[in-house]
């Protein structure tokens, strides 16, 4: 049986929470930022021993992307789920938005919400901020799960750093090949017959 969580200020209603969450949402001021947070919060009432989740979601997402996974999880666990500062629900400063603020914020969530050892689990951006929050602090992180996060490390880290700098990121990245892809086409059946001769869509 999972405890209920009471929000500890009121809650922005411009994005409401999904409503079989309600009873789990949380308006957490961090100690150190002073700013607030938005989150799920769910866990057992009975202490199992388990160690909690924070879930970071990517990019232009929010906290309700993990929304298939944190009930099944929450019945052996806490698991928290939080809005990253700009996004979704939670406040949105006047600050940098780097990688290496962003971070520091979810060291800064831990800390306020009195958790010494978790499990990290980012999606895409998310993963990043994991993965660079568990390097600063690493007792505090048990683990770190990314999921379709860019690690980019060594010499290539460094080239990348050139061809930002020189503008021309855009014709080695990724980017170079999202800006020739077609996003409409004259009819669906066009369309069909364009994804079909592409093994990535094709049993579909």
């Amino acid at each position: 049986m999972m405890k209920q969580r009471t929000a500890s200020t009121p809650i922005d209603r411009g994005m409401p929470p999904l409503p079989d969450f309600m009873p789990f949402v949380q308006r957490v001021k961090l100690a150190r930022s002073g700013f607030s947070l938005f989150l799920y919060d769910m866990h057992v009432t009975a202490d199992t021993g388990s160690i909690p989740m924070l879930f970071v979601h990517g990019l232009g997402d929010e906290a309700d992307t993990w929304r298939h996974v944190l009930p099944a999880l929450a019945a052996q666990r806490r698991v928290v789920a939080v809005d990253l500062p700009g996004f979704g629900r939670s406040d949105k400063p006047d600050a940098s938005y780097s990688v290496p603020w962003l971070a520091g914020v979810l060291l800064d969530l831990l800390d306020t919400l009195a958790l010494d050892r978790v499990v990290l689990v980012g999606h895409s951006l998310g993963g990043i901020l994991s993965l660079l929050a568990a390097c600063w602090r690493p007792e505090l992180a048990a683990s770190v799960v990314m999921l379709d996060s860019p690690v980019v490390g060594g010499w290539r880290a460094h080239g990348l750093q050139v061809f930002k700098a020189t503008g021309l990121v855009g014709r080695v990245s990724p980017g170079r090949i999202s800006r020739r892809r077609r996003w409409q086409w004259p009819s669906l059946e066009d369309a069909r017959r364009h994804l079909s001769g592409k093994s990535v869509f094709a049993r579909w």
